[in-house]
């Protein structure tokens, strides 16, 4: 049996489908391309902010500055963390900031995605409907010659019957003659 998933199929539906196909696509790149950038840079992040707590460990266990060679004092390690503290507070704001956009970013994708495999289905049994439909049509259009073809031979069915009605008709008047 032949099922159709949609009557109304035609070739317009079919290239609107296609169109949808293509801009959710596109739009899944976008959003690709998006989640790598956010994900990089919580890595680099989140590999500085290791790199300042390794600096500040270190600092913490020596006795001598590196790079001023004087005594580190608690004063010295004061100004240390007054420059690093920003550092870390930036990179950590900046990492949560990239953590609730890639939530909303996965979230998306996650939609897009049921949305492209939606619409390949779609574009499955609209395929596939045109291709029954094509089929119907040429049946249709078969039934059609064959039924003019057993008119046209009705037709002539009818005309030989009288035919040999007349004929008949004629030879018996001659017989009687």
């Amino acid at each position: 049996s032949i099922e159709i998933f949609d009557k109304k199929s035609n070739k317009n539906k079919l290239e609107k489908l296609k169109i949808n196909l293509a801009e959710k696509k596109n739009s899944l790149k976008e959003i690709l391309k998006r989640e790598g950038e956010l994900e990089k840079m919580n890595y680099a992040n989140d590999a500085e902010i290791e790199n300042q707590r390794k600096l500040i460990e270190k600092i913490s266990k020596i006795d001598i500055c590196p790079i001023c060679k004087n005594k580190i004092t608690p004063q010295h390690m004061k100004e240390i963390m007054d420059e690093i503290n920003p550092k870390l507070a930036t990179l950590k704001k900046q990492t949560e900031q990239a953590d609730v956009e890639l939530k909303r970013i996965y979230s998306r994708k996650e939609i897009i995605e049921k949305d492209i495999e939606h619409i390949l289905d779609e574009i499955s049994k609209t395929d596939s409907d045109l291709d029954r439909i094509s089929k119907i049509e040429d049946k249709k259009s078969q039934v059609k010659n064959l039924q003019e073809k057993t008119d046209k031979i009705k037709h002539e069915i009818s005309i030989l019957k009288n035919r040999k009605k007349n004929l008949e008709s004629t030879i018996e008047q001659f017989s009687n003659v």
